[in-house]
């Protein structure tokens, strides 16, 4: 029996008032809640806060690392975990999906949606 991603993990009760800061803190800590480090749950908010769709060099540039085996792993995690679909053309990661967004029998679907952004990959 498999259990959802969103039960196994413990998200930060919501706070009684809203600040940047407090909102910009629980939406980090609510990221690497999924066990991602602190500069991937930088990366990932930022991009999911944006378009939803990164290259492998834009994730590169931003942490600081070059692209290699870290990056390899960081990518593979997220579409493993179906938390991001690979546009192969494009060779870009639409980060962000969920169950909702996938068909129950095929793979990922790549069909913009609020959540996701768009499927288009950004120039440069």
């Amino acid at each position: 029996m498999t259990m959802h991603i969103q039960e196994a993990i413990q998200l930060p009760p919501a706070p009684q008032g809203w600040t940047l800061d407090m909102a910009l803190g629980d939406r980090l800590q609510a990221v690497a809640a999924f066990g991602f480090t602190d500069r991937q749950a930088r990366f990932l908010l930022e991009v999911l806060l944006h378009s939803g769709v990164f290259l492998e060099r834009q994730y590169c540039q931003v942490a600081g690392v070059a692209h290699g085996q870290k990056t390899t792993n960081f990518i593979r995690g997220l579409t493993e975990r179906r938390l991001a679909t690979p546009i192969t053309p494009a060779r870009c990661i639409v980060a962000g999906c969920s169950t909702s967004t996938t068909n129950r029998s095929g793979p990922p679907s790549t069909k913009p949606t609020a959540a996701s952004g768009s499927a288009r990959c950004p120039a440069g």
